[in-house]
């Protein structure tokens, strides 16, 4: 099982376990139904007419379009109702996209299909600063990085030449990390953290987001 199964199967879980409204439920459906489509190893879904995003395959603009509407607005009642899943199922499609989709489109020098699966990052990681705009508590920040960190600072500091970001991807990545840390000392211990990210790279990813300090 693929890191975003398990993430799918724990999201599930969850929502399973804390009993909240069907509508929730309905957007699990809705929302994990759809990212199945990134996992390469698809020889278990049902409906095989919509496997629009097979490794093999260039997924059409209305399909990017189709994951880039799921992948915001929607999430806002399962970032809500089961933060822990929720971000760490969104950090796991962060990861699949960059590091897969994105990666092998670049590979193939499909530089059209590159800046689409960068759109999509885009998406996901606004989505996740909206909501902290509305929920910038200590604890929905504490989530927010634990899910986030370890993939921002793998794919956007320690990244290898192979695989190039869009300016704007990489200044979003960065605004998620000032949110994340603006009045949160445990964040900014943890970041600091040579093991983590360390000072200096943390002052780059603060100067080239929104030009804050913290």
């Amino acid at each position: 099982m693929t890191e975003l199964e398990r993430a799918v199967e724990a999201l599930k879980a969850a929502v399973k376990q804390s009993g909240i409204d069907k509508r929730v439920g309905d957007v699990v459906s809705q929302f994990t139904s759809y990212l199945i489509l990134l996992v390469s190893d698809q020889s278990h879904i049902e409906n095989r007419s919509l496997n629009l995003f097979q490794k093999s395959s260039s997924p059409s603009s209305q399909s990017i379009s189709k994951l880039c509407s799921i992948l915001s607005r929607p999430l806002v009642p399962l970032y809500a109702a089961v933060p822990g899943p929720a971000f760490q199922l969104s950090s796991a499609v962060l990861r699949k996209v960059i590091d897969d989709k994105l990666r092998n489109a670049l590979n193939t020098q499909n530089f059209q299909l590159s800046a689409r699966w960068n759109e999509v990052a885009i998406v996901l990681l606004s989505g996740v600063l909206d909501f902290l705009d509305k929920h910038s508590d200590d604890m929905t920040k504490e989530t927010v990085a634990s899910a986030f960190y370890p993939t921002i600072c793998t794919l956007f500091f320690y990244q290898d030449a192979s695989l190039t970001l869009l300016p704007r991807t990489q200044r979003t990545a960065y605004s998620l990390l000032h949110e994340t840390l603006i009045g949160h000392p445990g964040n900014q211990r943890r970041l600091r953290d040579h093991a983590v990210l360390g000072g200096s790279l943390i002052g780059i990813a603060i100067s080239q987001s929104k030009g804050k300090s913290v």
